[in-house]
């Protein structure tokens, strides 16, 4: 799981490099092994060796996260959906990024990378997600801006153990919580916002990755 805390302030400046990032993040779906249960359609993040996970400490930077996420079927999905939705004191206020993999139509076995930047200098959170299933690939780069007023801090951390995919369900894989000075209650379980999403009203801005299967 990558999982933190850390503040929020506009001001720094960051050298983007999206061609070399999008690159490095091929690679590292290239270096993983799918371990998943073959006894039930799942999602769940990429099991890595020693070496694997030094090489992907290696390309992250200080104020990035990459999250790989492998996921495997037992019966025949026709559509990948993955977006990020933004919420405003849990009000969903516009989904950031997102993108579609259509006429799938078969058992899946495939990976996800999805890496997010602190933007300082342009005040925005820029977002890289791929999938790669099969011999088909697709990905998005999106640059989300956020207006920090009354966001002192922010806490982030991605699923920890595999949900199970089910036709038509959203499966939260990472979320990214601003506080405005009352404390982060961050659940372990992030499914719990999709049960419960009055939970997110406390919080000035929420990020919420998103997948969703569809048969």
């Amino acid at each position: 799981m990558i999982a933190g805390f850390s503040g929020f302030k506009k001001g720094c400046g960051m050298s983007k490099k999206v061609f070399v990032l999008l690159i490095l993040m091929c690679i590292a779906i290239a270096l993983m092994a799918c371990g998943a249960d073959d006894t039930r359609s799942q999602i769940a993040l990429a099991e890595m060796t020693d070496e694997q996970r030094d090489l992907l400490n290696l390309v992250t930077f200080h104020n990035q996260q990459i999250m790989i996420f492998e996921f495997s079927t037992i019966e025949p999905f026709s559509e990948i959906e993955l977006w990020v939705d933004i919420y405003e004191y849990g009000e969903r206020r516009e989904r950031g990024a997102g993108f579609s993999m259509l006429g799938v139509d078969r058992l899946l076995d495939g990976q996800i990378a999805a890496s997010v930047i602190e933007n300082r200098e342009a005040g925005s959170f820029d977002w890289h997600l791929r999938i790669r299933e099969g011999s088909s690939s697709a990905g998005q780069f999106s640059q989300i801006f956020i207006d920090s007023d009354g966001a002192i801090g922010r806490a982030f951390g991605s699923i920890q153990e595999p949900i199970e995919i089910e036709d038509g369900r959203e499966i939260i894989l990472y979320s990214m919580i601003f506080d405005s000075g009352g404390g982060i209650g961050f659940f372990g379980d992030l499914q719990i916002y999709v049960d419960a999403p009055e939970l997110l009203e406390q919080y000035p801005i929420v990020y919420l990755l998103k997948i969703r299967f569809t048969k």
